[in-house]
């Protein structure tokens, strides 16, 4: 099968780096107006922690421009590794790619399970897998759902750059919503005439999925997703190593 690439790119390595492109958009982002339902229900204390968020990014990635521009390994390999701490990736061991497509089901909204691909990468010093499956055979009307694991991620972090991606989007004159749902972050992306239907969601232990349609509207798309076990996905726990 050959699948989409997830948001993150080829693991979590582009996160960073998607990140460390919206450098400009960090630095401005207080002249940039929010999206008038943006963090409407979120408590003061939840507020604060959101900006905390917000900051710990902007510092790491200032670092990590500066390292970039030094061309300096040993300043990259640390800005990198103030990325992934102010991100909340490699907090945890990793789950196993086994542990992941087991809990997938056969079918999503009628439509059926195809081959999987797993992935695997070390390249930010904290692995991360992932494993995508496509629903449906049919290019016209298919979803493709990628689960992903880095060892954790923080939820306040996801929610702090998805809300700069519907920022960006709201300016295009596209439509995403993103919000909290008890632990979890949700985005919705709802589709247009050159963009699919698309759901992204951190879990409460920090796995992230990705789902995205083709010829499904944002309805049809979240109503296939309750086929999947949520619950059991955030219930997963690491495989003990071998002692």
């Amino acid at each position: 099968m050959k699948s989409r690439q997830a948001w993150w790119g080829v693991g979590v390595v582009v996160l960073a780096g998607a990140l460390l492109g919206s450098w400009a958009w960090w630095q401005q982002r207080e002249a940039v107006p929010a999206p008038a339902a943006q963090g409407a229900d979120l408590l003061p204390e939840q507020r604060e922690q959101l900006q905390q968020a917000r900051e710990r990014i902007a510092q790491a990635l200032a670092q990590m421009e500066a390292a970039a521009q030094r061309q300096d390994p040993e300043a990259l390999a640390r800005a990198q590794s103030a990325v992934n701490a102010a991100m909340g990736i490699g907090t945890r061991a990793t789950l196993s790619p086994r542990q992941i497509e087991v809990v997938l089901p056969p079918a999503l909204g009628g439509l059926v399970r195809q081959q999987a691909d797993t992935f695997g990468d070390d390249t930010l010093g904290a692995l991360s897998v992932s494993v995508s499956v496509r629903y449906g055979s049919d290019e016209q009307r298919r979803i493709d759902v990628s689960v992903s694991d880095t060892g954790g991620l923080s939820a306040w972090a996801a929610l702090a750059d998805w809300e700069r991606a519907a920022q960006v989007a709201a300016q295009a004159g596209r439509r995403e919503a993103v919000r909290l749902e008890g632990a979890r972050v949700v985005r919705e992306v709802t589709e247009t005439a050159e963009t699919p239907a698309q759901v992204n969601l951190v879990l409460a232990n920090g796995i992230v999925v990705e789902a995205i349609a083709d010829g499904l509207t944002l309805a049809d798309l979240l109503a296939a997703l309750r086929d999947l076990d949520l619950p059991a996905l955030e219930a997963l726990v690491p495989a003990a190593s071998p002692s």
